[in-house]
């Protein structure tokens, strides 16, 4: 009995630590044991110090890879040395577009299209390096060889590694003899008159500019003191205008008010209006087809009225031709008329001498002739007296 029970609990801690192992591969290694990786080698020129196994590789700045084996391999044949670098690239990282079955084929198409590998620096504080893919069509492809079951990608030297070979190219010895030749001209140039005169005139112009700067400094405090008045000015205006903002609104704001009040007035007015002028338009419409029949008929008349006025005016040119026959200086008539009114004269000059005596004399009304004869003596001729009596 004590047996069977021994032998299932180390059963069950055999499974349990399988378990636990695979467990801890799943978690701590991420799951790499069960990827498929892509394997690439690079050989860089110069050192790769800094380097280590498990930096990252990236391709344009995004994380592809790592580092997994750094080897200093040794030719005796012609004592070379060289150090290739491998690394792996993780396929889920390069998503691979078009029919390529493998990873290594797009590789191969990528290092034509100019993809190549530079040493860049990770941290500045610890000096280690990475490895950075990228796309370098102007650059020129350089491949060791020799790793034909690993796709070696093409290298090219650091940003420092160009500019150390740029300097080692340069002669430093024929540079700083131009830089002494160009010292001992500007020393010439300078001992010369010409260049005292202008160091003169510099010298002038500098203490000129001093005695300005001088002058500039006696006139701050009273132009800052004119700065300050004028900016309390301003903000006393501001103050002020900031008072009269407030009743300027409520002004504004009325007005607005009168004027929306009158604008729907207005609104309200318009249609009234709008029909009044409709009616009288149509009243004016009903004028004009009135007259317009009525113009033909009156046309008629008014043709019919001159016509009888002209028969009239010809009946009045025949009438005063025989007035003017009638009354003419040669017919009897023109006589009688005459002579009728010399004697209608005569008498009206009678009736005003008549007149003029009564009124000096009014009792000759009820005395009678006599005393008429009597007082009018020597006044009067008894011709004429007689006429008016």
């Amino acid at each position: 009995m004590s047996k069977k029970v021994k032998s299932t609990s180390i059963g069950i801690f055999v499974v349990g630590a399988v378990a636990l192992v695979i467990v801890g591969v799943i978690v701590f290694g991420s799951g790499k044991f069960f990827k498929e990786r892509t394997p690439i080698v690079m050989f860089f020129e110069g050192s790769i110090k800094g380097l280590n196994i498990g930096a990252p590789v990236t391709i344009q700045g995004v994380e592809a890879g790592s580092v997994t084996d750094i080897v200093l391999e040794y030719n005796p044949s012609d004592m070379t040395t060289q150090v290739p670098v491998y690394a792996e690239l993780d396929p889920e990282k390069i998503k691979k577009v078009g029919k390529d079955p493998t990873l290594i084929r797009g590789a191969n198409a990528l290092i034509k299209r100019g993809l190549k590998a530079q040493l860049e620096v990770q941290s500045f504080i610890t000096g280690q390096l990475m490895v950075a893919l990228d796309f370098y069509p102007d650059k020129p492809v350089r491949l060791v060889g020799g790793y034909r079951e690993v796709p070696e990608i093409p290298t090219i030297p650091t940003t420092m590694q160009e500019l150390s070979k740029t300097l080692e190219e340069i002669n430093l010895k024929e540079v700083a003899e131009e830089i002494a030749r160009i010292v001992d001209a500007v020393e010439e140039t300078l001992e010369a008159a010409e260049i005292a005169e202008s160091m003169r005139s510099i010298r002038n112009i500098l203490n000129d500019v001093q005695k300005l700067v001088k002058n500039v400094e006696k006139q701050v405090d009273p132009l800052v003191t004119s700065i300050k008045g004028a900016f309390d000015d301003t903000q006393k205006l501001a103050l002020n205008i900031d008072g009269q903002i407030e009743p300027l609104a409520t002004s504004m704001k009325d007005t607005l008010d009168d004027t929306q009040r009158l604008v729907r007035n207005v609104d309200g007015q318009i249609e009234p209006l709008a029909t009044s002028i409709k009616d009288t338009l149509d009243d004016t419409q009903k004028l004009a087809r009135n007259v317009n029949a009525q113009v033909d008929p009156v046309a008629t008349s008014v043709t019919d009225t001159l016509k009888s006025a002209g028969d009239a005016l010809e009946q009045a040119k025949e009438t005063l031709s025989v007035v003017d026959g009638v009354i003419s200086e040669e017919s009897a008539l023109y006589y009688e008329l005459t002579n009728t009114l010399e004697q209608l004269s005569a008498t009206a000059r009678s009736l005003r001498i008549m007149a003029d005596y009564l009124e000096r004399h009014p009792e000759s009304l009820i005395q009678g002739k006599g005393i008429i004869n009597t007082l009018g003596a020597g006044r009067f001729h008894s011709g004429s007296f007689r006429r008016f009596v």
